[in-house]
């Protein structure tokens, strides 16, 4: 997934997040192909991977971990940006990488199953992120989780653009009452269903590591978390996976970020191994798919599996290092002059405008 936490701001980077984020990827990846690799329609009959097929099946949960990262650390970053400078920096995060796996997984995922055939125009309507607006599937299934950060991100924009991320603890308060009376009530809506209570634990962890009052947080943390353990319960009952072991391992992800609060180590390579983890993500299934549909047999399936898996870390890492880190001033300077634009615009008029007259 994309969010980490801005480069060029060493106070605010936690090194072992950019580890826990890879390890959640490839729990993920691991979860794809060992359970679906052995599908007729993918694997031609291969037989599963035994033990490993059964106990990955609960690893997507581990998808939920991204939107946690993303909750706190977005959070951290945001109290210190412009609206503008929070737009830009995210489109040139999100948007060129994410253009250029498309591309490719459209190219080469019409090779695979016929579920992966994709159109030009399924292509151009993925462009704006949420294809289904126009009448089209995303191009990988996995995008419907870049329509959730998206969401996520807009509404950070406007309490940035509004100052009322300078009110955060009422915000998440009302946050989390909001979605804890959806849930009552049945409601699975933007911000407010169940994809969203892992941003609002993402929150509440971010005030909590900076010291905010911090009864009120472990609290509103606890409600966070039984609102978490409800989504992790109905996935897993959709998905005919372990209750238990989805539980425990939200409860593993929760008390790791307990644990690490005031903890900042140093790691080797930490901004590189969390970065590469974006276009792993958007690459890795229904490529994968297609390598499997056309070389998995029973006597390589182990082989295949993992050469897949390091396949995609080798060109994940070639992308992001071209794309994210010698283009990224490039990006920015993009985003700064288009959709980031009529946001400067604003910011310079109120900067104009004296305090008094913005007074009712």
């Amino acid at each position: 997934m994309p969010d980490r936490i801005a480069s060029g701001d060493a106070a605010l980077r936690l090194d072992w997040l950019d580890y826990v984020r890879l390890f959640c990827a490839l729990l993920v990846m691991l979860h794809h192909y060992l359970v679906l690799a052995p599908d007729p329609r993918i694997g031609h009959g291969i037989t599963s991977f035994g033990a490993f097929t059964q106990y990955t099946q609960f690893a997507s949960t581990a998808l939920f971990s991204f939107l946690m990262i993303s909750g706190m650390v977005v959070t951290l970053v945001a109290q210190r940006e412009r609206a503008s400078t929070f737009v830009a920096n995210r489109f040139a995060r999100i948007y060129p990488t994410f253009v250029l796996c498309m591309v490719l997984t459209a190219m080469l995922s019409p090779l695979g199953p016929p579920r992966f055939l994709d159109t030009w125009p399924q292509v151009l309507a993925n462009l704006v992120f949420y294809a289904p607006a126009f009448g089209y599937r995303y191009v990988d299934t996995v995008y419907w989780t870049l329509v959730v950060e998206l969401n996520f991100y807009l509404a950070i924009a406007l309490l940035i653009l509004t100052g009322a991320i300078h009110r955060l603890q009422i915000v998440v308060v009302v946050w989390l009452a909001g979605q804890s009376t959806a849930v009552l009530a049945g409601i699975d809506v933007a911000l407010f269903g169940k994809h969203y209570h892992f941003f609002s634990a993402g929150m509440v962890m971010a005030l909590l590591y900076q010291r905010r009052n911090e009864r009120l947080n472990l609290f509103l943390l606890a409600v966070s978390y039984v609102l978490c353990l409800v989504t992790s319960r109905a996935y897993a009952r959709a998905l005919g996976f372990s209750e238990l072991g989805s539980a425990v391992f939200i409860a593993a992800v929760f008390a790791l970020f307990l644990v690490m609060r005031g903890r900042s180590p140093r790691l080797p390579f930490a901004r590189r191994i969390g970065s590469l983890t974006y276009p792993l993500y958007l690459l890795h299934f229904s490529l994968g798919m297609t390598i499997f549909y056309w070389w998995i047999t029973e006597a390589n399936k182990w082989f295949l599996v993992i050469g897949t898996v390091a396949l995609f870390l080798m060109i994940s890492l070639a992308i992001d290092h071209v794309i994210e880190f010698r283009c990224k001033s490039l990006w920015k300077r993009l985003g700064m002059a288009t959709i980031a634009r009529p946001l400067v615009w604003w910011e310079g008029r109120r900067a104009a405008t004296p305090d008094h007259a913005r007074l009712p």
